[in-house]
């Protein structure tokens, strides 16, 4: 029977009395209070998601999406700590299977050691401008032990230095020795450009530079290059490819807009070329070279 004012879901029929009900009620109310407490850790597990999907991840982080990663490039220590608590909640969680666990702890462990160690290796490249009281405007190499040194100013520690902390760090330092002096510091990237280019190979760029910019330092594209098959490759990972490379392209994205590393790799295709004036001279000179020298030797 139904009882006025009561829903659908609060009939009391043959197989279920006031007890049942309440017993319905009570386990509503504890299924509730269990996703609010789990709310968080659900969040924490979608961050997860997309750390694990990586392709075209940069794109929706330029486009204003906040997906960010234990190896996003701009990510300032303030971001890496959260993302760090974020890992380390879910990891603890009894909510979650244990693959689930045993992958956000390694990536907290990767935050943690991030934000122990820092951004740069030895072998990176700085671009440092000082102006007022010392002129210096050189690139320099991070040495061993993580130092960069400015000529005639002072040696710049650099272990646990994030890209974002570099420039207030170097120019901090640089004002200890010269107030009044103007520092510009711009870290570089080494990017391969490969494939259909006139010129392939490495690139140590400035993180504001685009994918159209790396392609015309590596001499432009050839007359074989194939315009809508460009990748960026991690690895064997494809990053970006087709109408993602042509988007980024047109909206200017930089390196750092699409999160590029170290190693990077921008290859361009080559178009599959057919049988060409050059082939058939190529066939002809074998064939007819030992007829000539028959001849000749008659």
């Amino acid at each position: 029977a139904m009882r006025p004012g009561n829903s659908p879901l609060t009939t009391v029929g043959p197989g279920c009395n006031a007890d049942c009900l309440r017993w319905r009620a009570v386990h509503r109310r504890r299924y509730r209070c269990r996703m609010l407490r789990h709310r968080n850790l659900l969040a924490s597990l979608l961050a997860v998601t997309v750390v694990g999907s990586g392709v075209a991840a940069p794109l929706r982080a330029q486009g204003g999406s906040s997906a960010l990663t234990a190896t996003s490039r701009m990510a300032s220590r303030v971001d890496l700590e959260r993302l760090q608590a974020s890992y380390a909640q879910l990891a603890a969680s009894t909510a979650y299977g244990e693959r689930t666990r045993s992958k956000a702890r390694a990536q907290a462990e990767d935050v943690r050691r991030r934000l122990l160690d820092g951004d740069f290796r030895v072998g990176d490249q700085v671009i440092v401008r000082i102006d007022g009281g010392v002129t210096v405007f050189d690139t320099l190499t991070v040495l061993e032990g993580r130092r960069l040194q400015i000529p005639n100013v002072r040696v710049v520690e650099l272990g646990g230095v994030l890209r974002t902390e570099l420039s207030t760090k170097v120019a901090t330092e640089v004002r200890e020795i010269v107030r009044e002096a103007t520092v510009t510091v711009r870290p570089l990237t080494r990017i391969a450009v490969f494939g259909a280019v006139q010129s392939p190979g490495y690139f140590a760029v400035p993180s504001e530079t685009t994918l159209d910019q790396l392609i015309t330092l590596a001499g432009g594209p050839t007359d074989a290059a194939r315009p809508d098959h460009i990748r960026l490759m991690r690895g064997e990972t494809v990053v970006l490819s087709g109408d993602e490379v042509a988007r980024a392209i047109a909206s200017g994205l930089t390196l750092d807009g699409l999160d590029t590393r170290e190693g990077d790799v921008l290859e361009l295709e080559r178009r599959e070329q057919g049988w060409t004036t050059q082939n058939t001279v190529q066939v002809v000179m074998v064939l007819i070279t030992p007829l000539i020298t028959f001849l000749l030797l008659r």
